[in-house]
């Protein structure tokens, strides 16, 4: 058994230098290229339906850019804002302002809603990662990763802030609560509309079925 397994690991090493692994080949030597401007790291952009659903907004964060496609006619402007800013979630309020946030600038920026024109910036923390918009009160609610969640009134000046604990990601209104989740941890949080925040409860995994029957477990 030791002999055969001797065999099998010279016969790969035979073969691996043959295949353009030796220490002397070109590539080996070659300068590394880098760039001087890290590029953000990769995730989605976000799709926002805007003017009563006539319109949409797409964030481009590999960009830096927003694009607003009228869904009519087919018309588009956009409007850049800068890569380095890694642009992230977004809501519209009942003003027809268009928030998005800035995931390494720190700030949530507005515009308006069919032009694009940038009206404020407004900072929040370090790394706002979720935003919403709380219709009955005019409201925006900004979920930190540093576990902070920030509220803004109806003038957007800073109203409150309420420490709820780290790796923070999403918030979404529910009635007079809001909802916060955890990434990591697949825990869900309740803040009530005093600012207490009930404790963390762990998503449970969820099963999908897909048209042929086949379950999916989500962990």
């Amino acid at each position: 058994m030791q002999r055969a397994t001797l065999w099998s690991l010279l016969a790969l090493s035979a073969t691996t230098a043959g295949c353009g692994f030796n220490r002397d080949e070109g590539w080996l030597t070659e300068e590394v290229v880098t760039r001087t401007d890290a590029p953000p790291p990769i995730h989605g952009g976000t799709l926002l339906p805007v003017a009563a659903g006539t319109a949409v907004i797409v964030g481009d964060p590999d960009r830096g850019r927003l694009v607003r496609a009228d869904l009519s006619s087919g018309a588009t402007r956009e409007v850049v804002l800068g890569r380095e800013l890694e642009l992230g979630r977004m809501v519209e309020d009942g003003a027809g302002h268009v928030h998005v946030l800035a995931r390494r600038g720190g700030v949530v920026i507005e515009l308006d809603g069919g032009t694009l024109e940038e009206r404020a910036r407004r900072e929040v923390c370090d790394a706002p990662r979720g935003l919403a918009w709380e219709e009955a009160a005019d409201r925006l609610h900004v979920a930190c990763a540093d576990g902070t969640l920030h509220t803004l009134g109806p003038s957007r000046e800073h109203e409150r802030t309420v420490w709820i604990g780290g790796d923070l990601r999403d918030v979404s209104v529910a009635s007079d609560t809001l909802l916060v989740s955890r990434f990591r941890s697949a825990e869900l949080v309740r803040v009530r509309a005093d600012g207490t925040v009930e404790g963390a409860r762990v998503l449970p995994p969820r099963t999908l079925s897909s048209p042929a029957s086949t379950e999916l477990s989500q962990t």
